[in-house]
This record gives C-alpha cells, structure tokens and sequence, in this order.
C-alpha cells in the first residue's frame, strides 16, 4: 500500500509484508513515468533500481496479499 501519491522522480513510501509477516517499507515510483500511484493504492512492484522500486497498481485482484 502507497502512503502519498508516487511520481516519475517523486517516491512514496510503500508497506509490505513478507512471507513471515514481517513488515518493511520500500520507496516506490511508478513504472510508466507518466503515472501517479496514489496515496492508500494497492501496487505490485515490478523491478529495484538503486534502493528503489517501480510498481504498476495492481492488476489482479488476487493480488492483494490478505489471506
């Protein structure tokens, strides 16, 4: 989940959870540079450049990691 709207070259903090549940915190940009990720959107990273991650939002509703 984006806490803040993410640009192209403006990062937000993003919350996940790990496969032990544990809880990390990710700086995120959106992939297409044109996009924003908003504030409280569910995304799904894509790839790490520098100690930051691209993410789309999420395309799949099965993607939402609650079990």
């Amino acid at each position: 989940m984006v806490g803040g709207d993410a640009r192209h070259r403006l990062a937000a903090q993003a919350r996940l959870a790990d496969r032990f549940g544990t809880t990390h915190y990710v700086m995120v940009e959106p992939e297409d540079c044109n996009a924003v990720l908003d504030n409280g959107s569910l995304v799904l990273l894509v790839r790490q450049i520098d100690g930051r991650f691209t993410a789309i939002p999420n395309p799949n509703q099965a993607l939402t990691g609650d079990d």
